[in-house]
């Protein structure tokens, strides 16, 4: 499967190199959110995949961002679940901003678990791959998470949104560290799982996304030796909406602790 995933997700990543920083790129809105849109990069991308894997696993169940895919059930008989995000920072790819990618992640429906999954950044042309209990690369080589264990050293990345729960949140960290922490804001769980498993960044704190935005995420920043959970502290399932990652240094419980209390 290794190869069947790294081979289709670096073939979706050149569908949206083509068509990246090109004048006629058509953006279309989906809701009223600032990044409710969709580009033909999106479609393209996913069609790339979507049309892969029903060739290869026909048995398989897919549950993607774009059309009715995202409308997918969860539930199903079929033995894995593919979930794919074709283009994770569509608002930052449609303004010419580097900070974009794609997500994989293979859910086992009988284990409930993330099995395989891949992260691809095409711009700078970054592959993360890992399996359960195998590690995670990045373009075939093993990597881990950062070792920084003082908050106050700190460089963390932050949900997007401009709103109290998220002063909140930020009020946390900022009690956990004395006020020394950074953070940054970088609306692309692709690129935030690649920065997490490769050590550039210490920790994550996101709310209200969606299966495909953290299925592949997940189990590449953990195989990497992060700590990954939802808000209520249990490991990532398609419902849990949330996500809070720590390098496996930190203090993850002072950490949770402080969020569960807001």
């Amino acid at each position: 499967m290794k190869d069947f995933i790294t081979q289709t997700i670096k073939v979706a990543g050149d569908e949206l190199m083509k068509r990246f920083k090109t004048v006629d790129l058509q953006v279309q809105t989906k809701g009223e959110g600032i990044n409710d849109i969709m580009t033909e990069a999106d479609l393209a991308s996913q069609r790339v995949m979507v049309q892969a894997i029903e060739r290869e696993y026909p048995n398989h169940h897919i549950v993607a961002e774009e059309g009715d895919y995202s409308q997918a059930s969860v539930a199903t008989d079929a033995p894995y679940t593919w979930f794919l995000d074709p283009l994770d920072g569509t608002l930052n790819f449609s303004s010419e901003v580097e900070l974009f990618g794609i997500n994989i992640g293979v859910w086992d429906n009988k284990k409930k678990q993330v099995t395989h999954a891949a992260i691809y950044l095409p711009a700078t042309d970054e592959l993360c791959y890992a399996e359960i209990d195998k590690g995670t690369e990045l373009n075939e080589k093993i990597i881990h998470s950062s070792k920084q264990n003082n908050w106050k050293k700190t460089y963390g990345i932050g949900n997007i949104g401009v709103n109290q729960k998220e002063n909140e949140t930020k009020a946390a960290v900022s009690e956990l560290s004395d006020g020394e922490a950074w953070c940054s804001a970088i609306a692309s769980p692709a690129v935030t799982g690649v920065w997490l498993a490769a050590g550039r960044r210490d920790w994550y704190i996101s709310r209200g996304s969606s299966p495909w935005d953290y299925a592949g995420p997940s189990l590449v920043m953990s195989q990497a030796g992060c700590t990954v959970t939802d808000f209520a502290g249990k490991s990532w399932q398609p419902d849990s909406g949330n996500l809070v990652v720590t390098n496996g240094s930190l203090d993850y419980e002072a950490l949770l602790q402080k969020l569960q209390s807001l």
